[in-house]
């Protein structure tokens, strides 16, 4: 995949452990996570509030890798610092590294297409943060708030794909400097579980020349900045 959208994630036909919809083995696709790799957990408040032991779907096999999948309950530190949607919590479990991070159910509310790119910037933010205290060289994020958590967003892969790697976008740029830079020698995937998605997400993630220069011909600008938007108004809580 040709990176495209800063912070330069790539798209990858398989989810965060290694498979997709057509080969369901972990592993099967990409090599499962390694001790240098922190996978994004897509929970639900009721997955942190209720335990590991009742997720299904993707949370759920994330947990079975993890070895948490019978638990009653998270470690500490994840359930004090994710208290509410949006927020994030980086956690090693063995040689096994995960930040959990909770969406926005869109499902509870319907919302704009700019709202939910300002929705989802947030939690994208955190969980970046997150992944710079882990010390680790490579993220395999997914889409925040997929699947059932998309709402009437699921029914349109093209304009949540947007959202995603607007979203993204945006986070990477509200972070401090000495952040960045930790994003910037990061490896970034973003995995895509679900194979007739890929496309939307390979147009919505390289839709940016890749050459730096914008389309209006400023050569040698950060491109998301060449185009006129500032990241830097309103910024979200982790931006400091």
């Amino acid at each position: 995949s040709v990176i495209g959208r800063a912070p330069g994630a790539r798209v990858m036909p398989y989810g965060v452990l290694g498979n997709n919809n057509l080969a369901k083995k972990v592993g099967a696709v990409a090599p499962e996570p390694g001790d240098d790799m922190v996978i994004l957990d897509p929970a639900g408040m009721h997955h942190i509030r209720g335990g590991p032991s009742n997720a299904h779907g993707a949370a759920g096999a994330i947990y079975a890798w993890l070895g948490i999948n019978n638990d009653d309950y998270f470690p500490k530190s994840v359930i004090e610092a994710v208290t509410e949607p949006l927020k994030a919590k980086y956690h090693a479990y063995g040689d096994k590294h995960c930040i959990h991070v909770v969406g926005f159910d869109f499902r509870t509310r319907n919302v704009e297409k700019q709202e939910a790119i300002e929705i989802l910037t947030e939690a994208y933010g955190n969980a970046l943060m997150e992944f710079c205290v882990s010390g680790k060289k490579s993220l395999r994020l997914l889409p925040i708030s997929g699947g059932i958590f998309s709402g009437y967003w699921g029914d349109s892969m093209a304009q949540f794909s947007e959202i995603t790697a607007e979203a993204l976008e945006r986070a990477y740029f509200y972070m401090p400097p000495d952040r960045q830079r930790i994003i910037d020698g990061a490896n970034l995937e973003m995995c895509i579980y679900m194979m007739d998605q890929v496309p939307f997400f390979e147009k919505a993630f390289n839709g940016v020349d890749t050459t730096g220069k914008d389309p209006w011909g400023k050569p040698g600008c950060a491109a998301p900045l060449c185009l006129g938007r500032d990241y830097r108004r309103q910024q979200p809580a982790y931006a400091g």
